[in-house]
């Protein structure tokens, strides 16, 4: 039985990674939809519009939305498309490590070198990127983008629609809130309030 081909919404840098993975797990790719055609070598459909008239059980969708600072994006791109009716698809790389008690939202995406430890919950539509880790019993809501080579101590919770910037480290037992943003490379030793941008060594509310 020939498997349900994916469209993947956006053409940027992340589509073409996704596209990558799709590839590793032997899955058909349409193409992607997109406002305009990015820098991805995928193949370009049309825009977003091309999914009020689609046929929604002939494939998948996957976000291909990797936003650095705005995750609210990818909550758009997602939720317009669930409101439509569609399906999306998980999306785990085969060099993912995966604790068999992990729960999982919709559309969560683990890209290459992740893991996740046990007890970890992780919301819809996230995007754990490539090299990330997640330790044991964290809890990363809905929307949210850990960005490539993140270490999350034990026991560390993450708002909805916040990003924790590449290589950053957020210290055991510690609350980011919602919609925060950690900067790339800080390390984050105390609790980080909603909508707050921190940077640092340690990290430092930024102004």
């Amino acid at each position: 039985m020939r498997k349900r081909p994916v469209i993947v919404l956006g053409h940027g840098g992340h589509a073409g990674v996704v596209a990558s993975c799709l590839s590793e797990l032997n899955i058909p790719l349409e193409g992607s939809l997109a406002p305009e055609p990015g820098r991805s070598t995928i193949a370009y459909l049309g825009s977003d519009l091309y999914l009020r008239s689609a046929d929604r059980g002939a494939f998948f969708l996957v976000n291909g939305v990797g936003s650095v600072r705005d995750t609210s994006l990818r909550g758009r791109v997602y939720s317009e498309a669930v409101t439509q009716g569609y399906e999306f698809l998980d999306l785990v790389h085969p060099s993912v490590i995966l604790a068999s008690d992990v729960v999982m939202g919709d559309a969560v995406q683990l890209m290459a070198g992740v893991v996740v430890q046990a007890g970890a919950r992780i919301g819809a539509n996230v995007l754990v990127n490539t090299g990330a880790i997640v330790d044991h019993d964290c809890c990363i809501d809905d929307h949210c983008h850990i960005a490539p080579g993140v270490t999350l101590s034990g026991g560390v919770s993450v708002g909805q629609f916040s990003h924790i910037g590449v290589g950053a480290t957020v210290l055991q037992g510690i609350t980011i809130g919602k919609n925060a943003l950690v900067g790339a490379g800080s390390v984050v030793t105390r609790d980080v309030a909603d909508g707050v941008c921190v940077v640092g060594v340690p990290a430092r509310e930024k102004k």
